[in-house]
């Protein structure tokens, strides 16, 4: 979700494993670098996580803000990128790092 008038972005990560638990306390600040147009690095802020009733699935929410509405300064692609080695399955297995999305929140106008 793109809100145009305050340039902030909102967007939902799941991580998931069948079979075992995610552990919940280490989904945080620190796991999503979004990086953009004009030199743009930020680390997402984790807004909320939730689980599902087994564990095995975390859904959580984060946002970043470009730092005003969006105009020509900040319209481009974005990425999401997982910073690896944090997110954590019970039996010490990590999330991999990589590119989790992409968008351009001015192509939706």
């Amino acid at each position: 979700m793109v809100a145009a008038d305050t340039g902030v972005v909102t967007f939902v990560v799941t991580y998931a494993n069948a079979g075992d638990v995610v552990k919940i306390d280490t989904i945080d600040n620190n796991d999503i670098l979004v990086t953009g147009p004009n030199s743009f690095s930020q680390p997402a802020t984790l807004v909320s996580k939730v689980a599902n009733g087994d564990g095995s699935q975390v859904v959580a929410t984060y946002k970043f803000d470009v730092g005003g509405a969006w105009d020509a300064t900040n319209s481009g692609t974005y990425y999401a990128h997982h910073a690896g080695q944090r997110s954590q399955r019970r039996r010490r297995l990590y999330v991999v790092s990589g590119v989790l999305l992409s968008f351009n929140p001015g192509a939706r106008r």
